[in-house]
């Protein structure tokens, strides 16, 4: 008797001097990406959150996630899924214009199933690559001199993609007055 009342004493003893991190502790984001300025484009692909624990139980995650703690600064489309229970990974449903910057915030109201909750919003941000001119090169047509030139970048380049008044539609594509290249004949 006296050992089973030692052993339900040091019990609840244990219980009321172990610490309660787990209990008291806020959700945490353990990892968040892309940050900084991204090599490649295909690196801005997907933005993933890491959440110190789960936030979606496995076999009821609804077919339309929009989850409404996630917010993207300028606001992009795309899909929501989990990878496993703590992995949150948005895609975009097309590329993301270069030299753009975003600013992705979770906010406080973001919930665990244990129902803890971030601490304070968590903000990150990340920049699509700056194209980078590898090379420029005169179009001369029959040796002639004119305004159009070959543009080659690192990454495939969509004009409207890189400045707005850069959109093909108002693009020039006429050629200068005639000028003759050096060495040919007029």
């Amino acid at each position: 008797m006296t050992r089973r009342l030692a052993f339900t004493c040091s019990f609840f003893l244990l219980l009321a001097v172990a610490p309660a991190y787990p209990q008291t502790s806020a959700l945490r984001i353990v990892s968040a990406g892309p940050t900084g300025e991204a090599a490649k484009a295909a690196e801005t692909n997907e933005i993933r959150v890491v959440f110190s624990e789960a936030m979606a139980s496995m076999g009821r995650v609804p077919a339309q996630l929009r989850p409404p703690f996630f917010h993207i600064t300028p606001a992009v489309a795309g899909t929501f899924r989990w990878s496993g229970s703590t992995i949150l990974i948005f895609t975009p449903s097309r590329a993301l214009p270069l030299a753009t910057e975003y600013t992705v915030t979770i906010d406080a109201a973001a919930t665990a199933i244990s129902g803890r909750r971030l601490a304070q919003p968590f903000t990150f941000s990340f920049r699509t690559p700056t194209a980078r001119l590898l090379r420029t090169d005169w179009y001369r047509p029959g040796g002639r001199l004119t305004r159009e030139a070959i543009v080659a970048a690192h990454e495939k380049l969509v004009l409207s993609s890189v400045a707005p008044s850069a959109d093909e539609s108002r693009t020039e594509r006429t050629p200068s007055p005639d000028v003759t290249a050096p060495g040919s004949a007029p």
